[in-house]
């Protein structure tokens, strides 16, 4: 994986690498650099084996314009850090074990700098500051405070990174998470710099910071906050043209794969729930009249589950309610988030969604088939993109 790297950097710095010598603009010299990737920022690698995307043993975020330890990173951008390639040192050597340098600037969630406060002082804090680009690419191509080099080892998955402050690199290129006199501690959660003139950093994975980039790192999904349960009770669909209400029941013993769907003249009595959900993917926010989330089985003989939508046409699918629902705050919802509405009667009807807020898609509605297969008499209750016929709505 290394040597792939570092020949799309070489390619990508060609251009740049006949400019960098000479001071330039702050637009054009931010310019000459390459991202690495974006991902999590963590500190002391003694728990990651080789090859392993094992996680270091603290992940850093920003707190306050400090640089923190933190949580897992999560779901958000604002927790990924991004690493820029401002000058490229190839392996001394090809194979196994080589390292490929990199002198670079890491920018923060916010879009800012990396920076180490004050340059050969201890006890410093590291934090978040405006990049400040100089062109120098031996030194990152911004202020010595903000200039780090990194290094990916064969072995590694990570890029390891030292700070070199106003030390021009490439520094032991041999030599992984080598260089420099700075070494780095927490000061409470705050991560400090402290800087040794006569202890060079050697590579001490106790104390080293890295960079899990790109694909080394997969943030967890985002989940859903806990969902509250709103309304429990039978349904019942309305006909809007004659007004003729019929129960809305289930039954395990309907022909495939009906057993866990919305039936009319169903062998078994059910009752169905509907749990207010909070979902930032699917964009929808409740109030007194309008809740948003899942709607399901709630007896115990059926599993406790949620109505998901499965295979249909273009304009119709059954719902089916055979697993419980998804708790991962992502495109999973699509299928099984529905729309509980307050009626002017005082009655609550359901729709399903379909889709997040953002695509602005109406409600969809309620129609009903009858499959040749149901020989018990049972009739299947399907969304429909376009129907208006029927109404789904709690019966209490």
């Amino acid at each position: 994986m290394s040597l792939k790297l570092t020949a799309a950097a070489v390619l990508l710095l060609a251009g740049a690498s006949t400019t960098s010598a000479a001071p330039v603009s702050s637009a054009s010299s931010a310019d000459q650099c390459v991202s690495l990737g974006k991902g999590a920022f963590g500190y002391n690698s003694t728990g990651i084996s080789i090859y392993s995307n094992s996680p270091p043993a603290t992940y850093l975020s920003l707190k306050d314009e400090h640089v923190v330890a933190s949580t897992t990173p999560q779901w958000q951008n604002q927790t990924m850090f991004e690493f820029f390639n401002c000058s490229y040192t190839p392996p001394p050597y090809e194979g196994k074990g080589s390292v490929a340098t990199y002198q670079g600037h890491i920018k923060g969630p916010d879009g800012n700098c990396v920076t180490v406060d004050r340059l050969e002082s201890t006890g410093v804090l590291v934090k978040s500051e405006p990049c400040a680009f100089t062109g120098d690419s031996s030194l990152g191509n911004v202020e010595a405070r903000q200039h780090w080099q990194f290094q990916l080892y064969s072995f590694y998955d990570y890029y390891t990174a030292v700070f070199l402050g106003n030390t021009p690199g490439p520094v032991h290129q041999n030599d992984a998470g080598w260089g420099g006199n700075y070494h780095f501690a927490f000061d409470g959660a705050d991560l400090a710099a402290r800087y040794e003139a006569d202890n060079p950093q050697t590579g001490k994975r106790d104390e080293q910071l890295i960079g899990q980039l790109g694909r080394q790192y997969v943030p967890p999904i985002r989940q859903l906050p806990a969902c509250k349960l709103v309304k429990v009770g039978g349904m019942e669909l309305v006909n809007t043209s004659t007004g003729e209400v019929q129960p809305v029941n289930a039954g395990r013993t309907a022909a495939f794969p009906y057993g866990y769907s919305p039936l009319l003249n169903a062998t078994e009595k059910a009752e169905f729930n509907f749990f207010q959900c909070d979902s930032a993917f699917m964009g929808y926010e409740s109030d007194d009249n309008n809740i948003y989330g899942h709607f399901g089985l709630n007896n115990t003989v059926f599993g406790g589950s949620c109505f998901s939508r499965q295979t249909g046409s273009l304009n119709n699918y059954i719902i089916e309610a055979a697993a419980a629902c998804s708790t991962a705050d992502s495109m999973d919802q699509v299928s099984e988030f529905y729309h509980l509405s307050k009626t002017s009667d005082g009655k609550y009807d359901v729709n399903w969604l379909g889709a997040p807020k953002s695509d602005s898609q109406k409600d969809w509605g309620w129609t009903v088939f009858k499959d040749p297969q149901q020989t018990d008499g049972t009739s299947v209750v399907l969304v429909d993109q376009n129907s208006t016929a029927y109404k789904l709505r709690f019966s209490n």
